[in-house]
């Protein structure tokens, strides 16, 4: 099990930025922001915590969910390479050297992997690919554009990042990225996104961690002052900057290794949680209705009317004589 470090007094700290990592993070496995999420991030910035996207993906795929949050904050682009306001304009950028990407470009293709172009906001490729448009039909990034040799745009374009992509083949990848490590040296790093086929090129020291430190620095906010949360390699740098760094219950091995602590996964609203236990108070939950008491009628006593007692029946009198009926005395004759 791996031991993770405990965050600084996070019971008492007053944090006032929130990093979030979008694909695997903020999002579910659909590539989806749930309900659950969307509330909680509107009580934190409504609660006054600055929200900070920040993805490895352009800053064309994120507006719309920019939009849906109402977010008017900087944000980190493109692994760190570009940061933009909060109104979309682009306040910094860094760029591979023309020299490294030539070379890379050459020795992926000259091995069957197909390599893609990040520049300023575009995605070039020298032709269609499956995987390759999977960064837009699966990863919800800029649609990319097919415009045949890379290495001919190299005199007149800058290529902020490049991304190597495999048929769905991880060996090849991994194989590949020994071999250009000992090739490269120094002059540029290599960086897996959480995607297991691709394998990403960017000047060398760049990350989110350094473009979150830049930011910062502009914001006046102490890095101690930030929870920042991940779930892969990419992430690394920016968790070990902020203040509490939190690893998604699906992230990388390495990033939970320097993770202060592991929440639940990107599909059991993870953000949510981090936000309601160290940023706002959840709202409370609406109580049940209730019934209006009835009253129970107090039962009238019934009167008893007791009937009068029956007086009893006279026994039969004898009848009496009337006074003027005496009996009748014989009638006496005289002789003759």
């Amino acid at each position: 099990m791996t031991e993770q470090t405990p965050p600084p007094s996070t019971d008492q700290r007053a944090y006032k930025v929130l990093a979030v990592d979008l694909d695997g993070t903020l999002l579910n496995s659909k590539h989806e922001i749930s309900e659950a999420n969307q509330k909680a991030l509107q009580s934190a910035r409504e609660a006054g915590i600055q929200i900070i996207i920040a993805t490895g993906k352009t800053y064309a795929s994120s507006q719309s969910l920019r939009e849906q949050l109402a977010l008017n904050t900087p944000g980190i682009y493109t692994q760190g390479l570009t940061i933009y306001d909060g109104s979309g304009k682009l306040r910094h950028q860094q760029t591979l050297d023309a020299v490294v990407a030539r070379r890379v470009i050459t020795f992926a293709e000259e091995r069957g992997v197909a390599v893609v172009a990040y520049a300023q906001g575009r995605i070039l490729a020298r032709g269609s690919n499956p995987y390759i448009e999977e960064l837009h039909t699966r990863w919800h990034d800029t649609k990319p554009q097919y415009v045949g040799t890379l290495q001919n745009l190299l005199e007149t374009t800058q290529f902020n990042k490049l991304v190597l992509v495999s048929a769905g083949d991880e060996r090849k990848i991994k194989a590949l990225r020994w071999l250009l490590a000992t090739q490269l040296a120094s002059s540029a790093r290599l960086l897996s996104a959480g995607v297991p086929h691709m394998l990403e090129i960017l000047p060398n020291g760049a990350s989110k961690g350094n473009a979150l430190r830049a930011l910062l620095k502009e914001m006046n906010v102490d890095p101690q002052d930030v929870i920042a949360v991940g779930d892969a390699e990419n992430d690394i740098e920016m968790l070990q900057l902020a203040g509490l760094g939190i690893a998604v219950g699906n992230a990388a091995t390495s990033l939970k290794a320097v993770a202060n602590e592991t929440t639940v996964s990107n599909d059991e609203d993870a953000v949510a949680q981090i936000i309601y236990k160290y940023l706002v108070k959840p709202a409370p939950a609406p109580e049940p209705a209730t019934q209006p008491a009835t009253e129970t009628p107090t039962p009238v006593a019934s009167e008893t009317v007791t009937p009068p007692a029956e007086s009893p029946a006279p026994e039969d009198a004898a009848p009496s004589t009337p006074a003027s009926d005496k009996p009748l005395e014989p009638e006496t004759g005289g002789e003759a």
